[in-house]
């Protein structure tokens, strides 16, 4: 009796240990699943106030889940029925509130400059093989903050409209052109931070997709794989030395997101981190967008453009590019949680 009692205790601590695993794994899945419905149900009631960088991170958002449902198509990815359908059902009023912002914006020179991004959803060549390499990060955080602030975007945009070939009445340009001027400041940079280094990042990954690998100032005789890895592996020690700073939970949010959706939508596993959904998690609100810390340099701004710093405030002290990146940086992770049994690598 005693040996039959001692086999029956050890089987149920078996049980109990592996229940709450189950569990944990499912859990964050869905927590993560219902905080990408709350962003999504915010947009809905807030579309006329979303500008076109907040319609990009949720245009990235849909890519992400639709690239979820292919695989389930396909046969790659084995789930649930019921999840496909909510996948869908999702993606759906996404598309919803994407061409409902679109005919807000649509007469606008900034549509014009990049409709091209957001005319439907945004699906990048993730691949969960990719991994960040070790590298030398010969710079401070007072550095990595002033390159932050110092980052110029209308020259930025200059050259992203250029690589993919603005639409605007009067100065159309042709896709692909990648003048001297852009390549030594989105590509030849080596020592860059800040959003010149996601700039960078982005520079080649709209370069890929608008089939510009042709063009020699594209990738400076280096293969993609190389570039982009290079780059990522910079931007998650740009990320790690401002979360230690604890800048990334303050003033640079929406900076902090824009590296984890960068770099996340590629498929770099180092940027599916338990500690780092936790903390993105806790900054929506509980109207299901973002906002920063209360500063004194975000102000009410009536223009479908964004300039840094100053984002586009919407109901609820809510901002429109940082909401943007909540919801690629949620949809991102779902993506991985769905495709790893809920699992993170940390």
């Amino acid at each position: 009796m005693r040996l039959l009692a001692a086999i029956l205790v050890c089987l149920f601590l078996v049980a109990s240990d592996a229940r709450p695993k189950s569990r944990k794994g499912k859990g964050v899945t869905e927590q993560v699943f219902r905080a990408l419905q709350r962003a999504v149900k915010f947009f809905e009631d807030d579309y006329k106030d979303l500008n076109l960088d907040g319609l990009y991170g949720l245009r990235v958002a849909q890519g992400q889940l639709i690239d979820v449902v292919h695989g389930v198509t396909s046969g790659k990815l084995d789930l649930p029925s019921d999840i496909k359908e909510k996948l869908i059902y999702l993606i759906t009023r996404m598309e919803r509130i994407s061409q409902s912002v679109i005919s807000n914006l649509k007469d606008t020179v900034y549509y014009d400059k990049f409709k091209y991004v957001v005319a439907r959803p945004f699906s990048a060549d993730y691949n969960p093989a990719r991994s960040v390499d070790n590298v030398d990060m010969d710079t401070s955080p007072l550095q990595i903050v002033d390159d932050i602030h110092n980052y110029n975007e209308e020259f930025g945009d200059k050259c992203f409209e250029e690589l993919i070939g603005a639409d605007i009445p009067g100065r159309e340009t042709k896709k692909c052109t990648i003048l001297p001027k852009c390549a030594d400041y989105l590509l030849k940079g080596k020592d860059v931070f800040g959003y010149r280094l996601t700039h960078q990042l982005l520079f080649l990954i709209f370069g890929q997709m608008f089939k510009c690998t042709d063009n020699q100032e594209y990738l400076m005789r280096k293969p993609y794989e190389e570039k982009i890895t290079n780059v990522c592996s910079k931007v998650f020690m740009e990320a790690m030395i401002l979360l230690n700073m604890g800048a990334a939970e303050t003033s640079y949010r929406d900076f902090f997101l824009e590296e984890v959706a960068t770099c996340g939508m590629l498929g770099f596993q180092d940027f599916f981190r338990r500690d780092w959904l936790k903390k993105i998690l806790s900054w929506q609100t509980k109207k299901g967008c973002f906002t920063n810390v209360p500063d004194d340099a975000l102000k009410k701004k009536s223009s479908p453009m964004r300039r840094l710093l100053v984002d586009k405030k919407m109901n609820g002290d809510c901002l429109s590019h940082e909401s943007g990146l909540g919801a690629s940086v949620l949809g991102t992770y779902l993506r991985h949680l769905l495709e790893n049994n809920g699992k993170f690598r940390d």
